[in-house]
């Protein structure tokens, strides 16, 4: 009953024949045109109350109106009461630290860029904060919106991250915590274990172990960070000779590489390089102390590992170097 459309084509109406808080309630729908609406919403306290509530109006664009209610504390059977809803403010504010040493990072660039075509961005202070509220007169985050995040500074890979006002109806802060990572060309970042059988090149894939799921890791970081030049480091246990494993960790680094490449990375962008048993994460001295064949058998396997390091951040994507 008492069905009132606004600006916007949304429906606004009372009803007892849904689920609500008592007598009658005001609902709302979207519309889907050609007179037809749907996604029904109860619009809830303070317009809803226990006893009945109908007949709301809107005075057009604002968020203030007049709605007719029986609740208690009128003056009469029913009263007519006005209202003004308050905006939905929303912000992002957040610290950037570094992934190792845990400390704030002063100057990253945190990037924002909103489905409404909004773009800003603003550097993190001394002690890794920033905040994106108010400019001027209008807010950066707005109502109904999906925002993308990118966090960046020189030497250091990205963090991508999203947030979303869309379908939220209380003022909210964003807060969130980013952990980059700084590169260097002498020390390997470690990513999701990619995992060999004992003495095989090929990537292990079985029920258990995926390690093309791993790799799909550093796609992301590679494709997150299209300028960088990766080494892709490759490692053996301690058993065979020192010639058969700079051999196999060699074709298993290549292993790597080709099934970067089928998902798209340059070539040019990988170097394969295998360093056999030379980079032992786990002596054999230390193996051999070990209690159990398992123990010493799951050492071995943390010695099969591949990592990555950030050779340079010089690679220009193929789209720059055509134009």
């Amino acid at each position: 009953m008492f069905p009132f459309i606004r600006k916007d084509g949304r429906l606004y109406f009372a009803s007892d024949g849904r689920i609500g808080m008592g007598g009658l309630d005001i609902f709302s729908a979207e519309t889907s045109g050609d007179n037809t609406w749907n996604n029904v919403e109860n619009l809830g306290v303070p317009i809803n109350s226990i006893g009945h509530d109908f007949g709301i109006i809107w005075e057009g664009d604002s968020e203030r109106g007049y709605l007719t209610s029986d609740r208690n504390g009128g003056k009469g059977k029913d009263d007519i009461y006005s209202f003004n809803m308050p905006p939905l403010l929303f912000a992002l504010e957040g610290v950037v630290y570094d992934k190792d040493t845990q400390l704030p990072v002063p100057e990253a660039t945190v990037k924002v860029v909103g489905s409404d075509g909004a773009s800003f961005e603003a550097l993190s202070d001394g002690g890794g904060a920033f905040t994106f509220e108010i400019k001027g007169e209008e807010r950066y985050i707005n109502p109904e919106t999906n925002y993308s995040i990118e966090v960046s500074k020189p030497d250091y890979l990205v963090a991508k991250d999203q947030i979303s006002t869309v379908g939220l109806n209380e003022s909210t802060t964003f807060l969130k915590e980013y952990f980059i990572t700084f590169t260097n060309p002498d020390k390997p970042i470690e990513f999701p274990e990619v995992r060999y059988a004992f003495a095989k090149a090929e990537l292990q894939v079985n029920a258990e172990v995926n390690s093309k799921d791993s790799l799909d890791f550093l796609y992301q970081t590679l494709v997150d960070n299209p300028t960088i030049i990766i080494e892709l480091q490759a490692h053996t246990d301690s058993r065979g000779s020192d010639a058969n494993n700079k051999d196999l960790s060699q074709r298993r680094a290549q292993s790597c590489v080709a099934y970067l490449e089928s998902k798209g990375i340059p070539a040019e962008r990988m170097v394969a390089k295998g360093y056999g048993e030379s980079r032992l994460r786990i002596t054999d001295a230390q193996i051999a102390k070990m209690k159990t064949e398992e123990e010493k058998e799951a050492a071995h396997q943390k010695n099969r590992r591949t990592e990555f390091s950030v050779q340079s951040f010089d690679y220009i994507p193929k789209e720059q170097q055509d134009n």
